[in-house]
């Protein structure tokens, strides 16, 4: 498995980054965020 990171050049709302509901609403608990639309 080949895997490569993608550089983000602007603010991007965490749901967009991460399409699957659960797994965004973890990502903006463990970045201290107020919703994933942030």
């Amino acid at each position: 498995m080949v895997v490569q990171a993608d550089s983000i050049d602007q603010p991007t709302p965490i749901n967009q980054i991460f399409p699957d509901s659960a797994l965004a609403e973890v990502m903006r608990y463990q970045l201290g965020k107020s919703s994933v639309t942030d």
